[in-house]
């Protein structure tokens, strides 16, 4: 019988640079259930206003976990938040403001279980002869429309099934990996990826994230309806089905608590605040 441990691999780092690729060895002493990848980076002493504000989350522009120098996680900040998100069913944690030399961070789960504590749905790291987290910053430097530079710290924290006995045969690992992207450009039916999807193991999920460039809330913008087709859609494990009703289908079935922005405004009778509450979901 095995138990669960948890242990910090950075405490507190505090980067060299505000545009930078960072590297650090795992564990790879027992199986690896999760890595938590929080970044904080604080606000420019006036303020980090702008209509877009610059977020952390948009600040990572890769996140990368590498066995044997091959990928086995791969995205970006906001797609591993979006995963983490499906997965666990509840935002990972953070906190957004525009405050001057306010504090914000991001919490960058990468999760080999399906839930947590999932034994066979984990990462067999003794098997690797190196295990990389690799991550890639650019932040904005604004005193009035960014962050203040210097400021970035990063906590990283394994979690693992520490088991002897347990055979690393027997278990599944959860990969996610950026297939393609791309800018939409004419109107009609399009196969993504071109050539298809990658072959050769069992796909367990597929995410699409379409979403207006410039907008900080990543709304999705551009597709009426999506439909997943095996053998030159011989067979159709999901029929035309229309984006509105395919994220309704994530949300109840699998009881998906949506992102929530809240604020208090103080206005003049006279002011008027843009809040595109209408892109917030």
């Amino acid at each position: 019988m095995g138990f669960w441990q948890t242990s910090m691999n950075q405490d507190a780092r505090t980067s060299t640079s505000d545009a930078e690729t960072v590297s650090f060895n795992l564990s790879r002493s027992n199986f690896l259930s999760e890595v938590k990848l929080r970044i904080q980076e604080t606000n420019g002493a006036t303020s980090n206003f702008t209509r877009v504000a610059p977020t952390v989350i948009d600040s990572i522009t890769r996140i990368e976990i590498l066995g044997n120098g091959n990928d086995i996680k791969n995205y970006r900040g906001y797609e591993c938040v979006k995963v983490a998100h499906y997965l666990r069913r509840t935002p990972p944690a953070y906190n957004r403001t525009q405050g001057a030399a306010d504090v914000q961070f991001q919490d960058f789960p990468m999760l080999f279980g399906r839930f947590a504590g999932d034994e066979q749905a984990i990462l067999p790291a003794r098997l690797f002869r190196t295990l990389v987290l690799k991550y890639t910053t650019s932040f904005v430097i604004s005193a009035t429309a960014g962050f203040a530079t210097g400021t970035t710290v990063a906590d990283v924290v394994e979690v693992e099934l520490v088991d002897a006995a347990k055979d690393p045969s027997k278990v599944v690992i959860l990969k996610e990996t950026e297939t393609e992207t791309f800018t939409a450009g004419t109107s009609g039916e399009r196969k993504s990826p071109a050539s298809g999807l990658p072959l050769g193991n069992k796909i367990t999920k597929v995410f699409i994230h379409s979403y207006l460039a410039g907008n900080d809330t990543k709304i999705s913008t551009g597709i009426s309806y999506v439909r997943l087709g095996v053998n030159n859609y011989a067979e159709t494990p999901l029929g035309k089905t229309s984006w509105r009703n395919l994220t309704d289908l994530n949300r109840y079935q699998r009881g998906l608590e949506e992102d929530k922005y809240n604020a208090i405004i103080f206005l003049k009778d006279t002011d008027v605040l843009d809040t595109r509450l209408d892109n917030i979901k």
